[in-house]
């Protein structure tokens, strides 16, 4: 399998933004990654482990897109759907999305499973899984996938693209961001600290965007399309 390095440049505003703490880099990357995917996309797709933010958008191809997860707000756009005992019946999509929603899943082999079975053949299944990532909870965190994981999980698929997103430099700037929900109680005491380590950060960020050679070991996760 041939693994393909996210190409990843940065604007102005960019910069700027991961420096204030306006947005949170390892979103950033996600997104730059999964969007050239999501536009592939098409027929009647579902999306598991939706969360809040909506995609759906972005898949313009597809003409039907249902985001699902395993509790929806009341009132949402969103249906509640196990995603490892998931009740369409065989073959109902042309495509499935799983983003940054496997990890939280602690029995993640029966999603697996579950999506091969409801995808149509050559149905295609767009899967986002963190490698080298801080610990999060939604509603908690259970696994983290290799590249040589994520390969033997998808062997009864045909691997179309493979992306490694982020490098030593951009995973490096993403850990000193310190994402909100990583800090400590006492977080308002060490603002001064964390700005410090954010400018470092931005260093890092304009070193990787100039640095893309391939870097499997400092992943910061992986985008995968395959068909099945």
């Amino acid at each position: 399998m041939t693994i393909n390095q996210a190409r990843m440049s940065f604007k102005l505003n960019e910069y700027l933004d991961y420096l204030r703490y306006k947005t949170i880099l390892a979103r950033t990357l996600h997104d730059k990654s999964v969007h050239r995917f999501l536009l592939k996309m098409d027929g009647k797709v579902l999306e598991l482990g939706a969360g809040t933010h909506d995609y759906s958008r972005i898949a313009s191809k597809s003409a039907e897109y249902i985001r699902s997860d395993y509790k929806p707000p009341k009132g949402g756009v969103r249906i509640k759907i196990d995603a490892t005992a998931i009740t369409y019946p065989d073959c109902s999509f042309d495509g499935v999305v799983c983003m940054s929603a496997l990890e939280h899943i602690k029995d993640c082999d029966k999603v697996f499973s579950e999506v091969y079975r409801i995808l149509k053949p050559g149905g295609r299944f767009l899967l986002c899984t963190p490698w080298l990532f801080p610990k999060h909870g939604a509603p908690d965190d259970y696994h983290r996938f290799s590249s040589s994981l994520l390969q033997s999980k998808l062997s009864a698929y045909e691997i179309e693209e493979f992306e490694a997103v982020g490098n030593f430099w951009l995973t490096q700037a993403v850990f000193l961001q310190r994402p909100k929900w990583s800090r400590l109680k006492a977080a308002s005491r060490t603002r001064f600290y964390d700005g410090f380590l954010r400018m470092i950060g931005v260093i890092f960020m304009i070193i990787g965007s100039r640095n893309q050679k391939d870097d499997d070991n400092y992943s910061l996760l992986y985008t995968c399309m395959c068909r099945k």
